[in-house]
């Protein structure tokens, strides 16, 4: 409800559930939101949301989300942006922190996943980015 809520404030249209192709396994990536402005349909953000009220596994999953969120803007330009939308008191404060700032030592085109918690949801929403050919995800050496 919060997600459709920020892209309803940011004017877009969104598909819930989308399927967007495959995952680096092979196997089919759905992710919780396709957005993209009105009569732009051709240049579309990525949003998958994580959600962790206790200690557990879930948080060393988003290195993988991201990875696959960045495969699936390599093999479908129509997919310009991605955020992932972390809800819930469970994250260890440090793993998000890896996450944030520290993947990209691993991931050379991580910054261009957008990572969110709800409350920076609220004030910062989602958007699409102005069409820029160079911001384009590199694909893989």
């Amino acid at each position: 409800m919060l997600i459709a809520a920020a892209l309803a404030i940011g004017k877009l249209e969104w598909q819930q559930q989308a399927d967007v192709g495959l995952a680096p396994t092979g196997k089919r990536h759905r992710v919780d939101y396709v957005a993209w402005k009105p009569g732009e349909p051709d240049r579309k953000v990525l949003v998958s949301c994580k959600v962790q009220n206790t200690s557990g596994t879930a948080e060393e999953k988003l290195p993988f989300e991201i990875i696959k969120l960045l495969y699936t803007m390599q093999q479908h330009p129509e997919y310009v942006k991605a955020y992932l939308i972390m809800g819930g008191t469970g994250f260890d404060a440090r793993m998000v922190q890896f996450v944030r700032n520290g993947l990209k030592d691993f991931i050379r085109s991580a910054e261009a996943v957008t990572i969110l918690n709800t409350d920076e949801l609220i004030t910062k929403g989602i958007t699409v980015p102005p069409d820029d050919p160079s911001a384009a995800v590199p694909s893989p050496p």
